[in-house]
């Protein structure tokens, strides 16, 4: 029965936090960052009341990007999910007050010039 077992939302929300902290860990404190891929490849159930496990650790450390992997188990260690994520670095830092994460999905698309191999605009 589907009340008997923790929602795989949780479980990815779990996972989430956890890449959130390992970024903060690994980034300059005013670098400012934000998910760009997030999968989650679940393995087994866990049941009410049990009590889950999470360790995150980044798996490349690049300039624009860091993959993190969380593997999320059962006290026992049985594998309930692993979870891979990106991180983009993106350029400049924050301002005073201004927070992490941005919805970038308000900002206006900038129109990009394109010209051809002749050099004039299609």
């Amino acid at each position: 029965r589907s009340e008997d077992v923790m929602h795989g939302g949780a479980m990815m929300a779990f996972a989430d936090t956890l890449g959130g902290a390992v970024s903060i860990l690994n980034l300059p404190g005013d670098t400012r960052w934000t998910t760009v891929e997030s999968k989650t490849n679940f393995t087994a159930v866990a049941l009410r009341g049990s009590r889950i496990v999470g360790e995150c650790v980044p798996l490349d450390r690049g300039r624009r990007t860091l993959v993190l992997q969380t593997r999320i188990t059962t006290e026992g260690g049985r594998l309930l999910a692993i979870v891979t994520q990106t991180h983009l670095v993106l350029a400049g830092h924050a301002a005073e007050n201004e927070p992490i994460l941005h919805n970038t999905a308000a900002r206006p698309a900038r129109r990009r010039d394109r010209t051809n191999a002749e050099g004039s605009t299609p």
